[in-house]
């Protein structure tokens, strides 16, 4: 019989998201054949709760496919153990080791920043969150901003934002905001799978309003 695959079913992150799970296996390197040529691969998945394994592909009709996409049986946030064998004329060689695949896209886009008011030379703005985690616990977010130079530059991260609070006090010695200077302001959330798309850009001036006329 082949002997037990030395790789793992492994996830595509082009297509694999919270519905869809795409995995590639014996490839580069195909199962040790035993000395009689391959048949057919066989791969499997479980329900992502630690239930029975159920093969998708392979075992009958016999395939020698090295990919496989499954949408049927997919819960958004579960973790999905997969693995595969191999046959030959004598049978079906050992699994492979399992490998786990969440089933999750990257976040929405968070909410979009709101000013929220300028107080002790210090500019304070409202973070939004993501409506949607992709499946996979947010762990964090991006505040950036650019140059304040008529939006032509680049965004940049900000760096004294610390990932979590849903206020920023953007200041001078800090931030070298300066006064009479426009901002762009945009932020962006963060799970296991990756960034989310930027929020809808804020535009804020860094100072105060007007003192009273005489």
């Amino acid at each position: 019989m082949p002997a037990a695959p030395t790789d793992v079913p492994v996830s595509d992150a082009s297509i694999t998201s919270d519905t869809t799970i795409r995995v590639t296996y014996a490839t580069p390197t195909p199962p040790v054949n035993g000395g009689s040529d391959l048949l057919s691969y066989a791969l499997q998945m479980d329900d992502g709760l630690g239930g029975d394994f159920v093969t998708l592909v392979g075992f009958s009709p016999h395939s020698m496919v090295t990919h496989y996409t499954v949408s049927a049986g997919i819960v958004k946030g579960r973790v999905h153990r997969f693995r595969y064998r191999a046959k030959n004329s004598v049978g079906w060689g050992p699994y492979s080791a399992e490998a786990s695949i969440l089933a999750a896209t990257v976040p929405s886009a968070p909410a979009q920043t709101s000013f929220s008011n300028f107080t002790g030379n210090a500019l304070i703005v409202n973070l939004g969150l993501s409506a949607d985690d992709g499946g996979s616990p947010i762990l964090g977010m991006e505040l950036l901003r650019d140059a304040g130079d008529n939006y032509t530059s680049a965004f940049v991260n900000v760096t004294g934002y610390n990932g979590q609070d849903l206020t920023y006090s953007f200041t001078v010695a800090t931030d070298g905001v300066v006064a009479g200077k426009t901002y762009r302001i945009t932020t962006r959330s963060k799970n296991a799978i990756g960034y989310s798309s930027n929020s809808t850009i804020t535009y804020v001036a860094f100072g105060p309003v007007p003192g009273a006329p005489g």
